[in-house]
C-alpha cells in the first residue's frame, strides 16, 4: 500500500511570518498535533508542534505565563497592564521563531511500512508527505493508518 492512499490531502499550514495564536487556533480546531510550514511556493521548510510551543524559546517564555494569566484573569475578570505586555509579546512569536527545521518528510510514492519504520524511529504522529521538490502534498498519521487497516477488515 502507497503513502498517497492514506494520506489526508488537504492540510492545514501555516506560513513562517504567522504568529502563534494562528498556530493555536489550527491546532484547537483541527485537533491536530502539529502544523507544517511552507513557504510561498508550497515547500515545507518546518513544522510545528504541540511540543514545540511549550518547549522551544520564545513561546516557551511566555506561553505556559500566559495560559496561566488567561485562566486567572478569566476567573476574576482582572488583566493588569503588566499582564497586557506579557500578552503582546506572546502574539509576537512567529512559526519562523519556534519551528522544527529538520523536518522528517515520506514521498507519496513510498510504501507505508516504510512510514511505520519512521514512526517507529521517531516517535512522531504525523509526517508531512511530499514531492520531489519538498513540496507539501498530504500529511500521514498512525492513525490513517490504523483506519485503512480497519476498513479492510
Amino acid at each position: 500500500m502507497k503513502i498517497r492512499e492514506i494520506m489526508t490531502k488537504d492540510v492545514v499550514t501555516v506560513g513562517p511570518e504567522n504568529n502563534i495564536i494562528k498556530i493555536v487556533k489550527a491546532i484547537l480546531k483541527y485537533k491536530i498535533h502539529s502544523v507544517p510550514v511552507v513557504d510561498e511556493k508550497g515547500a515545507v521548510i518546518g513544522i510545528v508542534s504541540e511540543k514545540d510551543l511549550f518547549t522551544k524559546e520564545p513561546a516557551s517564555d511566555y506561553l505556559p505565563l500566559w495560559i496561566d494569566l488567561y485562566g486567572i484573569a478569566r476567573y476574576q475578570n482582572e488583566v493588569t497592564p503588566d499582564d497586557e505586555v506579557k500578552k503582546l509579546r506572546i502574539v509576537q512569536v512567529s512559526a519562523a521563531d519556534i519551528m522544527s527545521t529538520d523536518v522528517v518528510t515520506i514521498n507519496e510514492d513510498e510504501d507505508v511500512s516504510e512510514l511505520l519504520q519512521i514512526f517507529r524511529d521517531t516517535k512522531y504522529k504525523t509526517i508531512p508527505v511530499v514531492d520531489e521538490d519538498n513540496i507539501l502534498k498530504g500529511i500521514v498519521s498512525l492513525v490513517d493508518v490504523i483506519r485503512k487497516v480497519n476498513v479492510e477488515k
